[in-house]
């Protein structure tokens, strides 16, 4: 075979192009100095990058830590929240808690001595705490069912500060002087309960005036007929 005929084969042509592209190649690494070991990365390469990944790695689930810390927290204001004494549902503080503290007393023969007005004190925008100051005699069992009520209530109120000492003066023998303390925590009403609430208001303002418009005005009293005289009696 001649060379002009090779040269128009299809083997020809591939050779041709596979031998142009090997000199490219060679020609890129030695006029842009590539690497090998770039291409190929060596044993201590690969041990860093399995070192960054288990860094990357632990970060990672510290990161989730956190997140589900945050996501606990989260909750729990939100059941402190729905637990707090609200105003709008639960009554005014200042009447409802003294009255609730004085029926507990009474269902468990507990003597209040004194019980002292409400006092708020704000811990953010949406909570704030009430504090009752009491002063109380009763036995240790007596006691003991009055904090178990108290627990019991919605909200609950607990304890913040409490003292017990025995009345050596009383007569009635296991006798005990309570002086204390009574927390609730409470929180401001959102928008949406305000509104709710104001609505309902309205509703029920309404359903009250409806049946004194609707009842129909009372018909005029029919006069009695005049008696008839003696004297035209036959």
């Amino acid at each position: 075979m001649s060379r002009r005929k090779f040269l128009q084969t299809t083997r020809s042509k591939v050779i041709f192009c596979v031998a142009g592209l090997t000199l490219s190649a060679f020609w890129l690494i030695l006029n842009l100095d590539i690497s090998f070991s770039t291409l190929i990365p060596s044993d201590s390469a690969l041990e860093s990058l399995r070192r960054q990944q288990k860094e990357e790695k632990k970060k990672w689930e510290a990161m989730q830590q956190q997140l589900a810390r945050l996501d606990d927290t989260e909750r729990d204001y939100r059941l402190l929240l729905d637990s707090a004494w609200l105003e709008l549902r639960d009554g005014s503080a200042d009447v409802e808690i003294p009255r609730r503290i004085r029926e507990a007393a009474q269902l468990r023969e507990v003597t209040l001595q004194n019980v002292n007005a409400v006092k708020r004190t704000r811990v953010n925008n949406d909570l704030f705490l009430l504090e009752v100051d009491l002063r109380a005699v009763g036995t240790i069992s007596t006691f003991t069912a009055f904090w178990g009520d108290l627990a019991a209530l919605k909200p609950a109120m607990v304890w913040r500060r409490i003292e017990i000492r025995s009345m050596m003066s009383m007569q009635t023998e296991g006798d005990l002087y309570l002086n204390g303390t009574l927390r609730i925590i409470g929180r401001e009403p959102t928008a949406e309960e305000t509104a709710a609430a104001q609505r309902a208001a309205e509703a029920k303002a309404d359903s009250a005036e409806a049946p004194a418009s609707a009842t129909p005005a009372a018909a005029p009293a029919t006069p009695a007929p005049a008696p008839a005289e003696k004297g035209n009696e036959p």
